[in-house]
């Protein structure tokens, strides 16, 4: 029968029957027989595979600060083009100063001129985006500065954004955060106006940026308007800076 089917080139009922039989078990043992040897071949190379993982992780991490370094000494050159790039006040030598300590609980920084620099207390001290502090104390080769945030300056501000500026005095009431009080109680100040130093002091000359307003509040009871600054320094961000000799 197999015989006469073939020289038909058909395919006889028994020959058919055992191939359908037999076809769903070849592919199991097939599929088994892929397996083991995917399996054979991660116990074979795992310790090799966690060793390329761990050090592509690594790769990742170094990759990862190096984009942080080079972002920051992009901010760093930025700031310093800034800062060579500021216009001259009359009067007044620019004296870079490195940043040698930072302590933001005590709104303080220690800078790197002092006493033999021709520094003295209640000098300005600037970065390319605004007034950062006043030199509080000096010694033969450094100086302590007050930053503007301290609730401990009181300096004088005005609005340039109105005609004529109105005018008052400025303190720190927290690190993001300064308080103009308002010499008059009807100045028109503005939510976002921008504040600079008046320049009355004997020290620190007019024109400095302080930051913008973000709030204006009025006190009925005792007549007066003070206005709330967004100071246009970060100080946590600042890293080079000038004192205004």
């Amino acid at each position: 029968m197999q015989s006469a089917q073939r020289e038909l080139n058909r395919i006889d009922s028994v020959t058919a029957t055992v191939q359908a039989a037999l076809s769903p078990i070849g592919r199991t043992a097939g599929n088994t027989a892929q397996w083991m040897g995917d399996f054979s071949y991660g116990l074979l190379y795992a310790r090799d595979l966690t060793i390329q993982n761990r050090r592509l992780k690594q790769q990742a991490v170094a990759a990862a600060l190096y984009l942080e370094q080079l972002d920051r000494l992009e901010r760093q050159i930025d700031a310093l083009r800034r800062l060579q790039g500021l216009p001259q006040i009359p009067g007044r030598t620019r004296m870079p100063a490195d940043i040698v300590g930072f302590f933001p609980r005590d709104n303080r920084l220690t800078l790197s001129l002092g006493s033999k620099d021709g520094i003295k207390s209640g000098m300005a001290v600037v970065s390319a985006d605004g007034l950062v502090g006043v030199v509080q104390t000096v010694d033969a080769t450094r100086c302590q500065a007050l930053l503007i945030t301290s609730a401990s300056i009181r300096l004088g501000g005005m609005d340039i954004s109105r005609n004529p500026p109105p005018i008052g005095l400025f303190t720190g009431i927290n690190a993001s955060t300064l308080e103009l009080t308002l010499y008059d109680p009807k100045a028109p100040v503005q939510i976002g106006d921008v504040i600079v130093t008046s320049g009355y002091g004997e020290r620190i000359p007019g024109g400095i940026v302080i930051g913008k307003v973000i709030q204006v509040d009025d006190d009925e009871e005792f007549g007066t308007r003070k206005a709330m600054i967004d100071p246009s320094v970060s100080m946590g961000q600042v890293r080079e800076v000038q004192i205004l000799k």
